[in-house]
């Protein structure tokens, strides 16, 4: 695994093959980073005590009250339907507290591209927190197949929420 080096910088990028021992970087309030998740079982069983009562809706308090703090997914690329994906989870999902987990998969076979790609991650990650500071951001960029490595990390991750960019209008939308 490889940290970028360029400040600001806010993912590591994971390889399938290294993606067992996957952690993430996340901004806090004061643009500095938190580790989440670990190298390790140790390391999974501590982020997984965190999420204790995590639920679909939020987390649950001991009286079961849902307390509202979700994971929202947005898988991302270059594209504008990425980026509007991505605002769209900001202003309609994302509330203050949640977490919002940028992912990027970059192909097996493109692996050059992981200067662009954490270009395009922490860019996104950087318009996010400008645009709504009290929702957390992580970015993560992890190679490999695209629907598999997307499916594996909502797993992963407990995401609540995946929202992904779509280029074709919804027929749904066209009545």
């Amino acid at each position: 695994m490889q940290q970028s080096s360029a400040s600001g910088s806010l993912m590591k990028q994971l390889s399938v093959k290294e993606a067992w021992k996957s952690t993430s970087s996340r901004w806090s309030g004061k643009d500095k980073y938190s580790s989440v998740g670990g190298g390790s079982i140790e390391g999974c069983e501590a982020s997984l005590s965190q999420m204790e009562g995590f639920s679909m809706y939020g987390n649950e308090d001991n009286n079961g009250v849902v307390m509202g703090k979700k994971r929202v997914m947005v898988v991302v690329d270059h594209t504008s339907h990425s980026k509007h994906a991505m605002m769209w989870a900001l202003t309609h999902v994302a509330n203050k507290g949640d977490l919002l987990t940028l992912l990027h998969v970059v192909p097996t076979h493109r692996g050059s591209e992981s200067s662009c790609s954490t270009y395009l991650v922490n860019h996104l990650g950087s318009l996010c927190k400008d645009c709504k500071p009290e929702v957390e951001v992580e970015a993560l960029v992890i190679q490999g197949p695209k629907l598999a490595t997307v499916m594996s990390q909502v797993k992963k991750l407990e995401v609540s929420l995946l929202v992904l960019g779509q280029k074709k209008p919804s027929p749904l939308l066209s009545w």
